[in-house]
């Protein structure tokens, strides 16, 4: 039997730290939202992406999840993280992204991941979207068993404004606030879960854009890298926020900077398998 069944997972709107006695607050993983498929009966688990993907290429360490399900099949929303000096870290995660074959079994050793367990959607053959986000995690706690690749994530009740600092204190990514007694709700964004993002400021370097057919030349979204250890890294794409006269601006300025390949080893650049005009 496949156990394997499509489902996207519920998205976050944005917001600022609070407190509230009805919501619990956990850590925003920096890494790669992912949904396991665990079936004892399988010989593999099935990891997708948030957009419907096969990850198992990418991660295939992760592959023996299934494993760690005690008590049945089931199907478990988290994140897939990998950590560089004991925080979660998206520039070594992106290493991996656009590696295979022997590459990825080199890099895989000295970058391993974990995924990061936060929520359960079926237990069985019973969905559990419609159940309150306690008992979810109540159930998640008693079926799954954590080992060195999986965790389960913790959750502090009431104290997001303190919790929040914390996090910020440790460099990590942010918070997540969601409130108690709510659905799951596949492939929708809702106030019921908040993601409050620790706010920085890095400089960046414009290397490149995306565009879309059929007008290949029209920038739809930018590449940026930034300075790692005194070398230039792709960071990843933005698009949202730009302005068409920001767009004809960078489009006149980017034009005559056009180069054949990434300002540095191709490894270092990961496109997620998007045609990149390089400057």
């Amino acid at each position: 039997m496949n156990y394997y069944e499509p489902i996207k997972p519920m998205l976050a709107e944005s917001g600022r730290p609070f407190d509230s006695k009805d919501y619990i607050f956990e850590i925003k993983w920096d890494g790669i939202r992912c949904l396991a498929f665990l079936d004892p009966d399988s010989d593999v688990t099935r990891l997708q992406s948030r957009n419907l993907l096969d990850l198992n290429p990418h991660y295939p360490d992760l592959g023996g999840l299934h494993r760690q399900a005690q008590a049945g099949a089931c199907v478990i929303d988290g994140e897939i993280i990998a950590l560089h000096d004991g925080r979660p870290s998206f520039l070594q995660l992106q290493k991996r992204m656009n590696a295979s074959g022997l590459n990825l079994a080199r890099i895989a050793k000295h970058i391993p991941v974990l995924f990061v367990a936060f929520d359960i959607l079926k237990h069985r053959d019973r969905y559990l979207t419609d159940q309150p986000l306690e008992t979810r995690r109540r159930l998640l706690a008693e079926i799954i068993r954590p080992n060195e690749q999986l965790l389960l994530s913790e959750a502090v009740p009431h104290t997001g404004n303190a919790f929040y600092q914390a996090a910020c204190a440790q460099q990590l990514e942010g918070i997540m606030a969601k409130r108690l007694g709510s659905p799951y709700l596949p492939g929708k964004r809702s106030r019921d879960w908040i993601k409050i993002k620790r706010r920085r400021m890095q400089p960046f370097v414009i290397c490149g854009f995306y565009s879309h057919a059929p007008r290949p030349e029209v920038i739809a979204s930018l590449m940026i890298a930034a300075y790692y250890q005194d070398a230039l890294r792709g960071f990843g794409y933005v698009g949202s926020g730009l302005a068409q006269r920001d767009i004809d601006y960078l489009q006149h300025a980017l034009a005559p900077l056009a180069a054949d390949a990434p300002p540095g080893p191709p490894g270092d650049f990961p496109t997620a398998g998007r045609s990149v005009h390089w400057v």
